[in-house]
């Protein structure tokens, strides 16, 4: 193979990878992080496809298989992002700090998601959200904090906070970390964790009153490799740890959350 072919075979980019890995708006995180990796002006298109493995709700101590799938659009290094997370653009790009706008969705949580921990507590209706992420790059070090806002139904707000780094390893390979800490308001742990007397009384367990506060900390990872023509393999792990109300809530069946994809990408 020669150099202009080897080029090619490593002309795949990560979009996002610090930040992605957190939950929502994942278009803002995108925004963000892409604003600052360097990429070529004009509009690069994403699409991967492929497998993930998940809780089937978040304090679930069973998993679920599902297709993953996902298509990203930037131009202009974040200027205007969308994909599926949702739609925003990065109005700020001062030096080595980036901040990005998005409006995004939350599907809330389905009685039905898991019928035998979930019967009695009803629905969470989802959401329409309103979203920012900041991030500021120090050396090999990126930085953020990726705050969500439901202004229809039952979210309520967030913040994620993020500490991540990424890593050529060989020509081909590039690996991405993250760490991170999210907090919830009142009305969004109140809905995910918290159990009414009502609730109690149809479903067998303990009322319990879920606050705001720190409601998880956790890692992942994400793992490119570089084929031809636009190409790649892709692959995410991650872990959280549910802390506070969260741990403590009788919604929760384990505290230890693992998720996994793994795909193919193509970019152009």
């Amino acid at each position: 193979m020669n150099n202009m072919q080897n080029q090619a075979c490593r002309s795949v980019s990560v979009l996002g990878t610090v930040l992605t890995v957190l939950s929502l708006p994942a278009a803002a995180a995108e925004g963000a992080a892409g604003a600052g990796n360097g990429g070529r002006s004009g509009w690069d298109v994403t699409l991967d496809g492929g497998v993930g493995v998940a809780p089937r709700y978040e304090g679930s101590n069973r998993a679920k298989v599902s297709p993953a799938g996902s298509a990203d659009i930037v131009y202009d290094q974040g200027t205007f992002f969308a994909g599926n997370g949702g739609i925003g653009t990065t109005p700020v790009r001062l030096g080595n700090f980036r901040l990005a706008t998005a409006l995004g969705y939350n599907g809330g949580r389905l009685e039905k998601d898991d019928r035998a921990e979930l019967h009695g507590l009803g629905n969470v209706k989802h959401s329409f959200l309103v979203g920012a992420a900041a991030t500021y790059t120090l050396g090999f070090l990126e930085f953020g904090a990726t705050a969500a806002r439901g202004f229809t139904g039952a979210y309520g707000t967030t913040v994620d906070f993020s500490m991540g780094t990424e890593a050529p390893v060989t020509e081909s390979l590039t690996l991405s970390g993250a760490v991170h800490a999210k907090w919830a308001d009142d009305q969004h742990m109140r809905h995910f964790f918290g159990v009414t007397p009502l609730q109690a009384a149809a479903s067998g367990k303990r009322a319990f009153d879920a606050g705001a506060g720190f409601q998880a900390v956790g890692f992942g990872l994400d793992g490119v490799y570089a084929l031809c023509g636009g190409w790649a393999l892709t692959g995410a792990m991650g872990s959280d740890w549910l802390i506070g109300d969260a741990g403590k809530s009788p919604v929760t069946q384990r505290r230890l959350q693992l998720s996994g994809r793994l795909g193919v990408r193509y970019s152009f």
